[in-house]
């Protein structure tokens, strides 16, 4: 079983578009689809806003289904000057920038086998650290403290607890993310505008994997 989980619904709804449904539900308040893509048994949830949601609801998912890979998909703020509005991004780790001390920060690393998958059946990816934190970056010193401190490419409010979560349960996870806006003073403006647009990308390209492959929780991808 894999878990496939978005902010919004918009993240995650290329699955819910593409798979043999099976079931439907609904956790912690969180609406639910089981089903299938290729061989791939799958289940997508949304709804997860900010750190603490997001821990609360996979660790519930993750209780109920037993899950071997989290998969999360969506948007995400640019750090990186490699980046631009658009492009896709493949955290190598994922960190919350906002705790203290620095020192005691943690890092959690995606799954080799997920970031394999997608380098070979995805173009124009960036792989870098992908940090989070409680809040929406629109301040350019900001974004160059994290840039400078972690070496991030990227932002959001979730994927390090989705790495987090993860680990603690002994679960694979990798995170494919796309770049909305550039964490400047236009951040909301650009969220608003391109959010519609770009959500889903990185959830059709995880899709297309999955239509002809099949995860396997110990052999990795089959063909």
């Amino acid at each position: 079983m894999i878990l496939v989980s978005g902010v919004f619904e918009k993240e995650v709804e290329p699955f819910l578009v593409s798979m043999v449904a099976l079931e439907r539900g609904l956790l912690l308040s969180r609406e639910y689809f089981r089903g299938v893509i290729g061989r791939n048994e799958i289940i997508v949830t949304s709804g997860m806003i900010g750190k603490v949601d997001t821990a609360a609801v996979l660790q519930a998912f993750i209780d109920r289904f037993n899950p071997f890979l989290i998969i999360h998909v969506g948007a995400c703020g640019g750090i990186s000057e490699l980046l631009d509005i658009g492009d896709m991004v493949l955290a190598s780790q994922t960190l919350e920038y906002d705790l203290y001390p620095l020192d005691r920060i943690q890092r959690f690393y995606s799954s080799d086998l997920f970031m394999e998958h997608v380098l070979d059946y995805t173009d124009n990816v960036v792989t870098g650290t992908i940090v989070t934190g409680d809040k929406v970056v629109s301040d350019p010193k900001l974004k160059e403290w994290l840039k400078n401190t972690f070496d991030a490419i990227a932002l959001d409010m979730d994927s390090a607890v989705v790495g987090k979560v993860s680990r603690m349960n002994g679960v694979n996870f990798g995170v494919l993310k796309i770049v909305v806006d550039m964490c400047d003073e236009r951040a909301t403006e650009d969220f608003e505008r391109y959010f519609p647009k770009y959500a889903p990308v990185p959830a059709l390209h995880v899709v297309e994997i999955m239509k002809h492959h099949m995860f396997h929780p110990e052999r990795g991808l089959w063909e």
